[in-house]
This record gives structure tokens, C-alpha cells and sequence, in this order.
């Protein structure tokens, strides 16, 4: 990314994350038990300097980045067991990049189920009397899973070569990319 691109604009999904961070961190330390470090700016990888990382958190134990996510029940489907590395492609690519950049072995994923309207309710809760202790005393449709994931040294290889690729080649030159749809993949 570039500054002269503008910014992004936020999207509801990306409000109620923002909002639900904190929740979704003290649920995530209360229900592992770890201690977790909250990040503040930017990682930039030592070697790769347009290698960035925003993390959500450390779990400095483990020595292992934290990922938060809150998904409505469209997404519940793409995940698989509960401490398994059966996450969406997406979240995947991103923890493994988290790990490229920091050097890390490990991430965990720690991801908020609900609906719309649980998430509504949720959002009013924490911005009017701050984070709830617990889910239980919220809605029943809400639910917390953790999920785990671990270095994946091909993949990062992969990862890698395509950021390196898109930084030097586009960002660098400010050209767009070719946009490509799935059949042309």
C-alpha cells in the first residue's frame, strides 16, 4: 500500500472488529489461560522492509501471534475443529504472513461466532458499559473457538516471492495489477 492510493474505507465487519478486539482477546486469555500482549504499531519484517504486519496480539508464552476475528454463521462453515489449523485460505495466508514478519512458529486464531444481531447487541454492550466478563451472560448464538496454526515454511516461500513480486512491480512502479477472476486462476 501506498499513501497516495487514499485510505480504505470501513466496512461494518471491520467496525464490529475493531469494537469486539478487546472482548474477543480477554475471552481468548481467559479461556486458554495464556497472558497476551497487546500490540501497539507496526511490524516490519528485518530483511523485507515492505513486509508489514498489523497484529491483534502476542501470546508471549507460546511465543506465537494472535489473531482475532468475528464471523457471522455465511463463514461458520469454512472452519473446521476447534485447536485444528482448519481456518478460511484468507485467514490462513494472513497468520502466515504474520509469522514471516515476526519470525514466530505458531499463531493462534481466535475467532467470535454470531449473528448480526447478536454482534449489534454486543457492539452497544461493550461501547456503552465497556467488555463483558463473560459470553455467558450475553446471547446464546455467540460463540468462541480458538484455532491453531504453525509455521508453514512452503507456503511462506510462496508468500514471499508473491508480496516481493506485487511490491517491486507495482507498488514500487504505481501500476495496478491485472485484475484476475477466479476462472482466470
Amino acid at each position: 500500500k501506498t499513501s497516495d492510493f487514499g485510505t480504505e474505507e470501513e466496512t461494518k465487519a471491520m467496525t464490529r472488529g475493531n469494537v469486539l478486539e478487546p472482548f474477543v482477546r480477554g475471552l481468548f486469555a481467559k479461556q486458554t489461560g495464556f497472558s497476551v500482549k497487546v500490540c501497539s504499531g507496526v511490524f516490519r519484517h528485518p530483511l523485507k522492509p515492505f513486509m508489514l504486519g498489523n497484529l491483534d496480539g502476542l501470546v508471549p508464552s507460546e511465543q506465537a501471534v494472535l489473531e482475532i476475528k468475528t464471523c457471522n454463521s455465511v463463514r461458520k462453515g469454512e472452519f473446521g475443529a476447534e485447536y485444528s489449523d482448519e481456518i478460511p485460505t484468507d485467514y490462513l495466508l494472513q497468520v502466515q504472513h504474520y509469522l514471516l514478519v515476526t519470525g514466530l512458529e505458531k499463531g493462534f486464531v481466535s475467532v467470535l461466532f454470531g449473528d448480526e444481531e447478536s454482534f449489534k447487541v454486543l457492539q452497544t454492550c461493550v461501547k456503552t458499559l465497556g467488555v463483558p466478563k463473560s459470553l455467558k451472560s450475553l446471547r446464546d448464538d455467540l460463540s468462541l473457538k480458538t484455532f491453531f496454526v504453525k509455521k508453514n515454511e512452503n507456503l511462506q516461500k510462496q508468500l514471499l516471492s508473491l508480496e516481493e513480486d506485487f511490491w517491486v512491480n507495482h507498488a514500487e512502479k504505481r501500476i495496478a495489477p491485472q485484475w484476475k477472476t477466479r476462472e482466470d486462476i
